[in-house]
């Protein structure tokens, strides 16, 4: 059975084919079921039913375009009502690999939802807490409240933490160290 990503990848490539039928037949392989997200889905089933309105490859290219325009758009919607990211954390975060970037966005998810200091350890006296504090978990991230807002600085994999352990126990990195404040 086809996947996600490889449904997307061959959207993409269909985009340098030229025969209608051929693109067509390709498309119909994939399941809408696939998509995880219901808008991609939703989009995906509109692609379906509007794939016939003209026999002509330039006009169903164009449809893909607008569908994976459409994907592109819901995989970077991301909408946390509580957190303020670090500029640090996002650029990290847009550069990661897709498996790290799901790990932290569950993690913010509960810091989201107020949840984050029950699963969550100070780091010293340093004010910002690491989420998760427990061993076996391979993404950390970084953050602290204040005045109701969660203020996310940065997240490491497990065996790269220990160097911002340190500048956190010597003060070197504080609350201050991070600024320019994004909303996602």
């Amino acid at each position: 059975m086809i996947t996600e990503e490889d449904a997307i990848k061959l959207l993409e490539e269909l985009l340098s084919f030229n025969d209608y039928s051929r693109i067509t037949n390709e498309i119909k392989r994939i399941k809408s079921d696939i998509f995880k997200n219901n808008n991609i889905k939703n989009y995906f089933n509109e692609l379906l039913a509007n794939m016939y309105n003209y026999q002509n490859a330039e006009y169903l290219k164009n449809l893909l375009r607008e569908f994976l325009s459409k994907v592109e758009e819901e995989k970077n919607k991301i909408i946390f009502k509580k957190c303020s990211f670090s500029d640090v954390f996002v650029a990290k975060l847009r550069n990661c690999q897709e498996i790290i970037r799901d790990k932290v966005l569950n993690k913010i998810e509960i810091i989201d939802s107020g949840n984050g200091k029950k699963q969550s350890k100070e780091i010293g006296k340093s004010g910002i807490y690491e989420i998760p504090h427990k061993v076996h978990y391979p993404i950390r991230v970084f953050w602290y409240e204040k005045e109701g807002i969660y203020y996310v600085v940065d997240f490491y994999h497990k065996n790269e933490v220990d160097p911002y352990y340190d500048k956190l126990s010597k003060r070197i990195v504080t609350r201050e160290s991070y600024g320019n404040w994004k909303y996602l």
